[in-house]
């Protein structure tokens, strides 16, 4: 292309974007992510191409890094972060930067605009239906002429050196011992599906029959703030679910029903007895975790998947070693290099040899941090071919 000011690629998504070529542009543009992985236009571009097109889960993981280049000076992007907060219901934070942008000239009337629309829809997804109209309309009008920059290509290979670990072999050695031990106590496997009326009861877990719910114990706790309010109906539907899903060796789903014990208005004594579930869940984990939970279940309220086990598709990127551990971002469901469902930080104990870009497979245990953000603690890595 002739006068290339970002390069030839984004000035081509940015042509195809004034042509309201949408859906080209993220085609076009959505197998460069790692290419453009410090480009602020690749990202704004993204953000707002896949605003326009529906994919509200693309959009909200391209903003996290489009906000994190810009550093919080462009009203463009302060008013699609405003609705992709308000379309996942996080309407404290789009209020917040709605009140900002109705003092701004650009975005002023829409902000208003949005305001008022959020205040007289309460379903979600009748907002969701006015949104996706609204922003067609309203960011194609985004502008992209401003923005000149040329892509940073990131090294593509980085992984421990061989050296370096053999000082850590006598530790990797005692931890595969410690985790073939660990398995061999736990005797027999329990493999049973929750939702099969034709179940193998040789298989199915007894001994948590114990612990149970009396007459005597208090419920719910009326007087408290808490994460999850739940009635004393749904406290004693949520207790029978997680024993009849540990009975099943349903791992991950007991874990979600203990989490939302754990993190609801539930008396003292249940929650004491939901502890005692999740020590005979480390005791006794099933070789299958049972079902399986995606990013977007996790990404929507991360505190109910806490310690739960995942296996996820994507690429590797922001590879970080250190002399004991590494860490990299997994690029979930990126793996083909066509559609990113989102971002997830990976951690590593052990050692593995990653390449920046190549497709991998992770199974790792959810842990979530006191802000909401979760990451894997990966418990096995895989390298994929993608055909």
């Amino acid at each position: 292309m002739r006068g290339s000011v970002n390069g030839k690629l984004l000035d081509k998504a940015v042509y195809l974007f004034k042509r309201r070529r949408y859906a080209a542009a993220a085609d076009l543009l959505s197998p460069y992510l790692l290419t453009y992985g410090d480009s602020y236009l690749y990202f704004k571009l993204m953000t707002v191409v896949s605003l326009i097109i529906g994919d509200w889960s693309g959009a909200s993981a391209y903003l996290k890094t489009a906000v994190r280049l810009e550093k919080r000076t462009d009203s463009d992007l302060r008013i699609a972060e405003a609705v992709i907060r308000l379309q996942a219901g996080e309407t404290a934070e789009a209020y917040g930067l709605l009140f900002d942008l109705e003092r701004n000239e650009r975005w002023g009337n829409f902000a208003r605009e949005l305001l008022e629309i959020s205040r007289n829809t309460e379903n979600k997804q009748a907002l969701t239906e006015i949104l996706e109209k609204l922003v067609k309309k309203r960011l194609s009008k985004i502008r992209l002429d401003g923005i000149c920059e040329l892509p940073n290509k990131p090294d593509r290979l980085v992984f421990p050196g061989v050296d370096s670990l053999r000082r850590f072999w006598p530790a990797l050695t005692a931890l595969a011992v410690f985790v073939v031990l660990l398995f061999a106590g736990t005797g027999i496997y329990f493999a049973a599906s929750a939702l099969s009326d034709n179940r193998d009861f040789s298989t199915e877990r007894f001994n948590g029959e114990n612990i149970v719910l009396t007459r005597e114990d208090r419920l719910a706790v009326y007087d408290i703030e808490t994460r999850y309010f739940l009635s004393d109906g749904e406290i004693e539907r949520s207790f029978e679910r997680m024993k009849d899903y540990y009975r099943r060796g349903d791992d991950n789903m007991t874990q979600r029903e203990i989490n939302r014990l754990k993190e609801s208005n539930a008396a003292v004594d249940v929650k004491d007895k939901a502890s005692a579930f999740e020590r005979l869940l480390s005791d006794n984990r099933s070789e299958n975790t049972g079902t399986p939970f995606t990013y977007d279940e996790v990404s929507r309220d991360p505190f109910l998947y806490d310690k739960t086990v995942v296996v996820w598709r994507g690429a590797a990127a922001n590879l970080s070693v250190t002399q004991t551990s590494l860490t990299f971002d997994l690029l979930v469901g990126y793996e083909n290099k066509k559609f990113l469902e989102g971002t997830v930080p990976v951690f590593v104990d052990y050692g593995v040899k990653i390449t920046e870009g190549e497709p991998y497979e992770v199974e790792g245990e959810i842990t979530v941090g006191v802000d909401g953000h979760f990451r894997l603690h990966a418990l096995s890595i895989r390298r994929i071919q993608i055909n």
